[in-house]
């Protein structure tokens, strides 16, 4: 199994990136990466901090500048020109480097999250990716199984993560879920988050959801056709799939919730497996504005369930993350033309705009 990549944006001093770097030298892993995606926004001690945080654990940081960005994305005019400036979305140049220069697992990370400590960060997300072991599968009988229930609130609340349908949120009777033990391979860790866990901004408004602890004390996958978001705050994805996952900046909030969806009906099809749990993660919260998030994610709170539905359905014959990515552009489009919402419709349209990008994208950098 080749290099490790820990990947994120920021336009703040990424302070959090010393913890990871720390962790990863105290847990054997002095050979894994650190990108950083910059934008214009974000302080030049930004560089200077990574540099620092490079020198003093003698370990790989590349700080992308701007300049360094608009150079290097030359040889992508396509993505250049899709990904725009002042976006959480400049994260996808720090992911597609780490997959140009060959990296095998990457991890994506929010520049506000913190491991929780006793934890070996990189081991506990590429253990199952590097090491395809029996584990634990849950199965659902709606099709759909919230990873929240596995978190306690500090009141007892009942939480989802953001992402979730709302049509399957407080269902009565409740889902029924079982365990199995499985062998697929899996291709995304997505690890869970305790203080403030990733929900959506009307939850936010409405609760002060505070996850106090993990109730298992494993990981776990989900079946296949049983479905839950996952983010891209605290998620390792395995190479083979970033030729599949883009996200897009026409989305609003849910351009990781969108692609992490596309993910998951690919590897549906392809028999893999999305595996939540460890490590865990606390977030100390950049500043933000819940009714500004509320807008940005109501569409994709709207509609999601009828997004699901059609990647459900879609008849895909590739072998690939590529070209199952291809079939699943070409289906949505098919699809949101008898939408009758028009943001709905918009928002589909533009999320497949980029996947567009991205594919044409992967092609120039020859991948199949």
């Amino acid at each position: 199994m080749g290099r490790t990549a820990i990947v994120t944006t920021t336009i703040y001093v990424p302070k959090a990136i010393h913890a990871y770097m720390k962790n990863a030298k105290e847990n054997g892993h002095s050979d894994a990466i650190f990108i950083v995606a910059g934008d214009k926004k974000t302080p030049p001690e930004a560089k200077q901090f990574c540099d620092a945080c490079a020198e003093e654990f003698k370990m790989k940081c590349q700080y992308l500048t701007v300049d360094d960005q608009i150079n290097w994305l030359q040889d992508f005019p396509e993505l250049a020109s899709a990904i725009p400036w002042n976006s959480i979305q400049r994260r996808n140049i720090a992911i597609l480097l780490a997959y140009q220069i060959g990296c095998e697992i990457i991890i994506t990370i929010d520049d506000d999250n913190y491991f929780v400590e006793g934890q070996d960060f990189i081991g506990e997300h590429i253990r199952h990716i590097k090491d395809q072991i029996p584990h634990t599968s849950l199965v659902s009988n709606t099709g759909w199984l919230n990873v929240c229930e596995y978190l306690e609130d500090k009141r007892k609340f009942e939480f989802y993560p953001r992402g979730y349908p709302m049509n399957q949120r407080w269902r009565s009777p409740k889902p029924i879920h079982r365990a199995v033990q499985q062998n697929r391979k899996v291709v995304v860790n997505a690890g869970l988050w305790l203080d403030d866990p990733d929900v959506d901004a009307i939850t936010r408004l409405c609760n002060d959801i505070s996850a106090e602890r993990y109730l298992r004390e494993d990981s776990f996958s989900l079946s296949r056709k049983t479905w839950c978001p996952f983010n891209s705050q605290n998620t390792a994805i395995s190479r083979e799939v970033i030729p599949g996952y883009c996200l897009s900046p026409n989305v609003g909030r849910y351009d990781d919730i969108w692609a992490g969806y596309v993910v998951m009906a690919i590897a549906d099809k392809l028999d893999h497996a999305i595996m939540f749990g460890f490590p865990l993660v606390k977030q100390e919260r950049n500043p933000h504005n819940y009714f500004n998030d509320h807008q940005a994610e109501r569409i994709g709170l709207e509609f999601t369930e009828t997004f699901c539905e059609w990647l459900r359905e879609a008849p895909l014959k590739g072998t690939t993350y590529l070209a199952c990515l291809g079939e699943i552009v070409a289906w949505l489009q098919q699809k949101a033309e008898g939408a009758s919402n028009e943001q709905f419709k918009d928002q589909v349209f533009g999320f497949c705009l980029t996947q567009e990008a991205w594919i044409k994208t992967m092609e120039r950098m020859n991948v199949v």
